[in-house]
């Protein structure tokens, strides 16, 4: 009776330490399989991706977009406003994302530019005219030759666009890693490399993409990409275990 009895707990021990592991899913992956499928280790120091899809669609012209001084200037074609609930700006409009995924403008500009080095960048408001931004957002007026000039200043565009393996499949090197791009059964993923190509963590997360007209721009920690499920911007962040 003894015997039986041990056998039987023994069973409900197996039983109970099987439920409580981690549970596969449909494919038959384990939960552990899908947290880690994310992470790499770089210079001693495991990295992961996060990625977040934010709710603004994404436009026609992105293949510039990057973070500066926490702000990434976007072709906001899908503005709404706040008040109305509609675009009431006709023609092109440009906005900022900050690092939430989040409109920042409530008013947004007809031409706007990053932000530089400096923390300045200039824009070329609704009414026509031109002012220059610092990171408070504050406006200063400038002359329409000042906003020329600083547009074609290259030293205000810190991405030197150096891919290391051919345009489109790498974007620019920051820290010494760089969102990369592949492509299985004909769909695109982007994943993280290092300067010399070597895959840090395998392409996974499902990217619209176009080598052709796109170049991904990992600046500040942060990439930005066409989200293939929704349409909508989705930001791919560089996180580092502290």
């Amino acid at each position: 009776m003894k015997k039986w009895l041990s056998l039987i707990m023994a069973l409900a021990m197996l039983v109970c330490m099987t439920a409580c592991g981690a549970k596969p899913d449909a494919s038959g992956k384990n939960d552990e399989d899908d947290a880690l499928k994310n992470t790499g280790e770089y210079k001693g120091q495991t990295v992961a991706l996060s990625y977040t899809v934010t709710d603004v669609e994404y436009p026609s012209d992105m293949r510039s977009i990057a973070m500066q001084q926490g702000y990434a200037t976007f072709y906001d074609y899908t503005f709404t406003d706040s008040t109305t609930g509609t675009n009431t700006y006709a023609g092109d409009t440009w906005n900022f994302l900050n690092q939430s995924g989040k409109r920042v403008l409530s008013e947004p500009y007809m031409e706007l530019e990053s932000f530089n080095k400096n923390g300045l960048t200039v824009a070329k408001k609704m009414d026509g005219t031109y002012v220059q931004l610092n990171t408070e957002l504050k406006e200063t007026p400038i002359t329409e030759q000042e906003y020329l000039d600083f547009c074609l200043d290259a030293n205000n565009y810190p991405c030197n666009q150096t891919y290391p393996q051919g345009e489109g499949r790498y974007s620019c090197l920051e820290d010494g890693l760089a969102i990369y791009v592949e492509y299985v059964d004909g769909k695109a993923y982007a994943g993280l490399v290092d300067e010399n190509g070597t895959v840090i963590i395998k392409a996974y997360i499902p990217i619209s993409y176009s080598e052709m007209v796109e170049q991904l721009h990992l600046s500040e920690g942060v990439a930005f990409v066409e989200d293939a499920a929704t349409g909508r911007i989705g930001m791919i962040a560089v996180v580092f275990d502290k």
